[in-house]
């Protein structure tokens, strides 16, 4: 059995496939990770992947053994480059691991036990933290991808400024409400190139050798197969589009310029309305939280207009990758809070922490002024403790 040997200044943190999805998700869990390692002063990241019940994985209708396998070693694996303060990794079964002596300061998600698995990919801490107004941190591709970029840009591209499209081509019976419109594209890139502007496409990873999906645009095979080359291409573009999609998570969490076309859809429940006001505090017309004003949810389809004045303003300006979005509506604040004190409450049941005390001095200060009664009424009914 191996034991983790307790490091008073590492967050270790805790994705466990029993419950947690091999997809993109993992990049919000790998951001509010370190968010939390920023909160609470430590020094670097210990990431342990446990192994799932079934084939390793959780089991999910979604995703067969090999589509796991193949975004555990080409995605997640190679992805842990693009977090600088990540240290050292694990992939290893529940049962050859012994986590009893590391404190629970030094664990994340809060209260991770082996025989009791918890998730945290969908956001809800990335709320609270902005609730609370934590420091953000962010992705950066490797020194290694950055000179491969500037390669391929000194090759294909030249001097010139490009913008990129991410597109998304698999369909999960989402309404389209995740697909790009291709012929309004067309006559996009007919302007930018008469403008001097590059567009580049961005494909499904299962997509890349397809054929090309326009004609006469560059399709980059090795930012579709190759997370690092392909983060360090988004932070090099003038702006880059996309439609509801995970590789978004890359962009929205590093230093990336991103227009990201979004619609809810209640063909599916990641989609709806619910999920986003339950889990990312969000409403119509709101923002990803934690994300910095370089990036935008634009709600609606893709609108020629609006894109060709963005990149007009874009070529213009220069964009704070400090600043981050605060709440557009009071709906928006009111979902955050409710998120927040849900997650307040989840967290209180495996001790509490000064973190949770600044949150919750954050929410009453943000509006939920009743919130103490309640809460000491919750403290008595033993809801907390």
């Amino acid at each position: 059995m191996q034991t983790l040997h307790p490091n008073s200044t590492k967050l270790y943190c805790f994705y466990d496939f029993a419950v947690c999805p091999a997809s993109y998700d993992f990049f919000a869990f790998l951001y509010a990770a370190e968010i939390c390692r920023i909160r609470r002063n430590l020094k670097s990241i210990e990431i342990i992947l446990i192994k799932g019940p079934v084939q390793n994985f959780r089991g999910d209708s979604m995703r067969t053994k090999e589509i796991n396998d193949t975004f555990l070693l080409n995605v997640i694996i190679p992805g842990l480059s693009i977090l600088p303060s990540i240290e050292s990794y694990l992939w290893v079964s529940r049962e050859s691991l012994n986590i009893s002596d590391i404190n629970k300061m030094n664990i994340y998600p809060r209260g991770y036990q082996l025989g009791k698995p918890t998730a945290e990919y969908t956001l809800k801490e990335l709320t609270a933290a902005k609730i609370r107004g934590d420091k953000p941190g962010f992705f950066r591709a490797p020194a290694f991808a950055r000179k491969l970029v500037q390669d391929f840009i000194k090759n294909e591209i030249g001097m010139g400024t490009f913008i990129t499209l991410t597109t998304r081509e698999e369909d999960r019976s989402d309404h389209n409400t995740r697909r790009i419109n291709t012929d309004m594209w067309v006559g996009i890139f007919k302007k930018l190139k008469d403008k001097g502007i590059t567009p580049i496409i961005v494909r499904d990873t299962a997509k890349t050798f397809n054929k090309p999906i326009f004609e006469d645009i560059i399709e980059v095979s090795a930012a579709s197969i190759h997370l690092p080359f392909r983060l360090a291409l988004y932070e090099k573009a003038l702006c880059n589009f996309t439609r509801n999609n995970g590789t978004a998570n890359l962009k929205f969490f590093s230093k990336s310029v991103v227009r990201y076309f979004a619609e809810f859809s209640e063909a599916k429940n990641f989609l709806s309305k619910k999920w986003w006001e339950g889990n990312y505090g969000m409403t119509l017309g709101s923002q990803l939280p934690m994300t910095t004003t370089t990036s935008e949810i634009i709600w609606g389809p893709e609108n020629s207009n609006y894109i060709l004045e963005t990149i007009k303003k874009l070529s213009s300006s220069n964009l704070s990758t400090e600043s981050i979005h605060g709440f557009n509506s009071t709906e928006n604040l009111q979902a955050s809070l409710n998120t927040s004190i849900r997650l307040f409450i989840a967290n209180a049941s495996f001790g509490l922490l000064e973190e949770d005390a600044m949150l919750l001095e954050s929410i009453v200060k943000w509006g939920a002024s009743d919130l103490k009664d309640t809460l000491l009424t919750w403290q008595k009914e033993g809801v907390i403790p």
